[in-house]
C-alpha cells in the first residue's frame, strides 16, 4: 500500500502484518531479560505528567534485566523538582540532577533557536552521565518528559527487530490532533533516507509553519522506515552507537551538506538532527521509525485521540485478513 507522511514526502511502500508485529515483540520481551536499559530525559515544569514517565519506568524495570534512570531538571516552578525528589526516595537507580540556571524558559517564551539550544544542553547532561556510569549498559531509552501518552510496549517490537534490521536506534511514531485530525507528531527533526528535510527554524521564525493537516501518521504494525533522523518523542539507542555523539543546534555548514543536501544550508536544525548526523558520522547510520513505537502528545489530549486513531486507520487502510 501507498502511504503519504504529507503530501511532499514521497510514498513508502509498508506491508502491514500483525502476525509479524506479535513475531518481534515476543522476540522483543526475550531479550530484554537478558539486558540492560538506561531511561534519560530532561524536563522543566512537567509535574502534572510525571506520572506518565514514573509508568515507563517502571514498566521497563519490570521487563528488563537491570534498569537505571538519569533525569536532569532545570528552572522549574510548578513543583517537577520536588516530585522528582520524593521519587527518588523511593525508587533505585535513579540519577537525578535539579538545577537553578535562570536561563529562561525551554518551553516557552523564547524563540525556537535559543530554546532548542536550552533543550540540547539539557539533553547533553545525560548523555555526558551515560557515559561515565552506564557504558556497560545495552540500550539508551529516551523520552520527552512533556509526553500526554507513551506506549512503551512498542520498545519491545523494536527490541525484536534488531536481529533483522541490526538497527543503531529507533524512534516513534508520534500522534498528535489537529483540528480533529491525527497527525504526524515531530515533523522538525524528520528527515528521510535521502536526507530530505522539511522544515527549518528560518521558516518558523518567518511565520510559515508546515501544515499539520497534512502530517498523516504512520499506521501501525506497518514496516520499519529507514530515516537519517527522527524522534517523536520517545527512542531507543544503542549504548555503543550513541557514544561519542551530541545534541546541538548549530548551522549546518558544508560538511553537514555533504550528507544532507544544499537544502539544510543556512539553516539552524533540530537538536535530534545533529545527533543522529555525529552517529551516522560515527558509522551508526541505522536509524528507523518504528510505526508500531507509538506516543500521543497534545495539551488537550485524552483518550479519544485513540479513538480518533483507530477511525483513521480502519477508513484509511485495509483491515489485515
Amino acid at each position: 500500500m501507498n502511504f503519504t507522511l504529507r503530501n511532499e514526502i514521497r510514498t513508502t511502500n509498508f506491508s502491514l502484518s500483525v502476525e509479524n508485529y506479535s513475531k518481534r515483540l515476543m522476540r522483543g520481551y526475550s531479550l530484554a531479560r537478558e539486558s540492560k536499559v538506561v531511561l534519560c530525559t530532561a524536563m522543566r515544569n512537567c509535574n502534572e505528567r510525571l506520572d506518565t514517565f514514573f509508568n515507563v519506568f517502571d514498566f521497563l524495570k519490570r521487563n528488563f534485566k537491570e534498569t537505571s534512570c538519569v533525569v536532569y531538571e532545570n528552572d522549574s516552578d510548578d513543583g517537577t523538582d520536588r516530585t522528582l525528589k520524593e521519587w527518588k526516595s523511593k525508587n533505585e537507580n535513579i540519577d537525578l540532577r535539579c538545577q537553578r540556571l535562570k536561563t529562561g524558559s525551554t518551553v516557552e517564551g523564547v524563540e525556537p533557536a535559543t530554546r532548542c539550544k536550552l533543550i540540547a544542553d539539557a539533553r547533553n547532561k545525560y548523555l555526558v552521565t551515560v557515559e561515565k556510569k552506564y557504558s556497560d549498559y545495552d540500550y539508551i531509552v529516551i523520552v520527552d518528559s512533556d509526553m500526554l501518552g507513551i506506549f512503551p510496549e512498542g520498545l519491545f517490537s523494536s527490541l525484536g527487530a534488531e536481529e533483522d534490521l541490526q538497527w543503531d536506534a529507533v524512534t516513534s511514531n508520534g500522534i498528535d490532533f489537529y483540528q480533529g485530525r491525527c497527525i504526524y507528531y515531530d515533523i522538525f527533526p524528520h528527515m528521510d533516507e535521502n536526507g530530505e528535510v522539511y522544515t527549518s527554524y528560518k521558516r518558523l521564525a518567518a511565520g510559515e509553519l508546515w501544515h499539520p493537516g497534512l502530517q498523516k501518521p504512520y499506521p501501525m504494525f506497518s514496516g520499519f522506515v529507514k530515516v537519517k533522523s527522527a524522534f517523536g518523542g520517545m527512542g531507543i539507542y544503542k549504548t555503543g552507537s550513541i557514544a561519542g555523539a551530541r545534541y546541538s543546534t548549530y548551522k549546518l555548514n558544508n560538511e553537514l551538506t555533504s550528507i544532507w543536501g544544499d537544502k539544510l544550508c543556512d539553516t539552524s536544525c533540530s537538536e535530534h538532527v545533529a545527533l543522529h548526523y555525529d552517529m551516522i558520522n560515527n558509522g551508526f547510520d541505522k536509524i528507523y521509525i518504528n510505526p508500531s513505537q507509538m506516543t500521543i502528545r497534545g495539551a488537550k489530549a485524552n483518550l479519544q485521540m485513540l479513538e480518533e486513531y483507530k477511525k483513521y486507520l480502519d477508513e484509511s487502510h485495509p483491515k489485515n485478513d
